[in-house]
């Protein structure tokens, strides 16, 4: 059987006199309740059972009745319930959700699991199985009258909003944090990656933290921490060890997902198997069995000596006999905790360690049974970011190239609203020259604000032996007229005197140019003109 999520939480509840056990049966047994005819109460839950429920919808699969397992121990104060709905799908796989419930020394735990198993029997690779977060999970994450956490981190249904530099500082000491969960960090630049930032809060509880910064938090969090860097526009979700290769989405792939649920649909399946990975053993379930078992063997013991101090040989052996039971199913249930650990230690490990390597493999099988494998060199293409460069369009919105140059640069350049105008009023005969020379000037600004620029001496021959770019630093007319010469951006004054010179020695109507400016404070370039010449027109 494979494991494919886990997520794991301790849980109390918010007011005294609650016990957070009842109220977490209750969730459980709403969820078996769900959509089904037959109503399970709490009070069935108390003793073990099973029950035969509907199909529910899985996505795009196609799934039969589901069985519903469950057992219920306890001894003392300490008890557990283990709930297992068994769906199986078209596809010879059968998938297994299991909710464990546990109280142990007054610790209360809630781990929810999924995992899979080919029934099929033949020796072929199976079809990459899509996860989704159970439903149980998200109503306890919502539950107001219930705190649950990890690692003393609370957990819930929402996404943080980091709007100031104090609150920045606050979110920098949390990322350098090796106990904590995964975080997403999110530019909150757009009504699309706003809804996705909230579909993911709702749905990665227990995965990963949701954080939304905006433009200033941005910059302020990618300076505190060296090397971080949060797409323009995108996220970027960042491991527990800091130093780990985080994953990227860009805004370019928000938007043409088009699709509320694209970072949920493009983390779930890196964060789903890190996770399954790391919390592979049934802690609760595990400790709440020794406890009955402890109970179990002492009272055989017990047995065994009042048998004896009786002298009454067929009591003893009865005890004895009954010691041996209790042994062997101790035995018995070590065996199989062992075996499944190691069966998903060694089914994961490849496929967690290194996020990255699960999304490949993912999209292989995907390709292989959908057709829509992708040849090595497209997925080569797809992992560069200068390679996903949209070509404008003339007259057209230039957003999408502008955002995806930002994202590819590491924000080493950016553009203004004024420079997308410009790029709009304008109908420029050579959108590709103009593509591919906003890709050069934005490798340029990369590398001009990057560690190594190397020798620059005059800026203009730098610029044109280390990327072909006709860049001039003056001109009479601009800095004679204030007018054309400054903007404003992000509460500060620019000089948009520099310029690449396009096209040269053309129709007006050809003449190209950019303009922008140095900002040596932000370590960028800041593009506000792409169209034609400023003035002569």
């Amino acid at each position: 059987m494979h494991l494919l999520y886990v997520v794991d939480f301790d849980a109390e509840a918010v007011h005294d006199g609650n016990s957070a056990f009842a109220l977490l049966s209750e969730h459980v047994a709403s969820w078996l309740s769900r959509g089904s005819a037959v109503i399970v109460g709490v009070s069935d839950l108390l003793q073990s059972g099973k029950l035969t429920l509907p199909p529910v919808e899985l996505g795009s699969l196609v799934v039969s009745d589901r069985l519903a397992v469950w057992e219920s121990i306890g001894v003392g104060s300490d008890r557990a319930l283990r709930v297992s709905v068994q769906q199986p799908l078209e596809s010879g796989v059968e998938l297994t959700t299991r909710v464990t419930l546990s109280e142990v020394a007054g610790h209360v735990s809630f781990r929810v699991g999924i995992s899979r198993e080919y029934l099929g029997g033949a020796l072929t690779p199976v079809r990459a199985t899509s996860v989704y977060q159970p439903g149980i999970v998200g109503a306890v994450a919502r539950d107001e009258a219930l705190r649950v956490s990890i690692g003393g981190q609370r957990i819930d249904a929402r996404f943080q909003m980091v709007r100031g530099l104090d609150e920045v500082a606050a979110l920098a000491t949390a990322l350098k944090s090796p106990s904590r969960l995964p975080i997403l960090l999110v530019h909150n630049s757009s009504a699309e990656i706003r809804d996705a930032a909230y579909a993911a809060a709702g749905k990665l509880i227990g995965l990963t933290r949701v954080v939304t910064l905006n433009y200033s938090t941005r910059d302020a969090l990618q300076a505190s921490i060296p090397g971080l860097q949060v797409p323009f526009g995108g996220a970027r979700l960042v491991w527990s060890d800091l130093a780990a290769p985080g994953v990227d989405v860009t805004a370019a792939q928000v938007e043409v997902a088009a699709d509320r649920e694209v970072l949920r649909n493009r983390l779930m399946p890196r964060l789903a198997p890190v996770a399954a990975l790391t919390r592979g053993v049934d802690e609760g379930w595990r400790r709440a069995r020794q406890a009955v078992q402890r109970a179990a063997r002492a009272d055989a013991d017990a047995r065994v000596r009042l048998a004896q101090q009786a002298a009454d040989i067929g009591a003893e052996r009865d005890a004895l006999l009954e010691k041996v039971g209790v042994l062997e199913g101790e035995v018995a249930e070590a065996q199989e905790l062992a075996e499944s650990y190691a069966n998903d230690v060694q089914g994961l490990k490849t496929r967690a360690d290194a996020a990255e390597g699960l999304q490949v493999e993912l999209e292989y099988w995907k390709g292989l049974h959908l057709g829509q494998f992708k040849t090595g060199e497209e997925a080569e293409d797809e992992d560069d970011p200068w390679l996903r460069i949209k070509p404008l369009v003339a007259s057209a919105d230039p957003r999408p190239t502008f955002l995806a140059l930002t994202d590819a640069s590491g924000s080493s350049i950016v553009f203004t609203e004024a420079a997308e105008r410009s790029w709009r009023k304008i109908a420029y005969p050579d959108p590709a020259d103009m593509t591919q020379t906003l890709a050069a000037l934005a490798r340029a600004a990369k590398k001009l604000y990057g560690d190594d620029p190397g020798a620059i001496g005059h800026i203009d021959d730098w610029f044109k032996l280390n990327f072909g770019l006709n860049v001039s630093t003056a001109d009479d007319t601009i800095e004679k007229s204030k007018a054309m010469r400054y903007f404003d951006f992000e509460g500060k004054r620019h000089d948009q005197v520099p310029h690449v010179k396009v096209r040269d020695a053309v129709k007006p109507n050809e003449v190209g140019r950019i303009h922008f400016a140095f900002d040596k404070d932000g370590r960028r370039l800041i593009v506000n003109h792409v169209a034609l010449k400023l003035y002569g027109r």
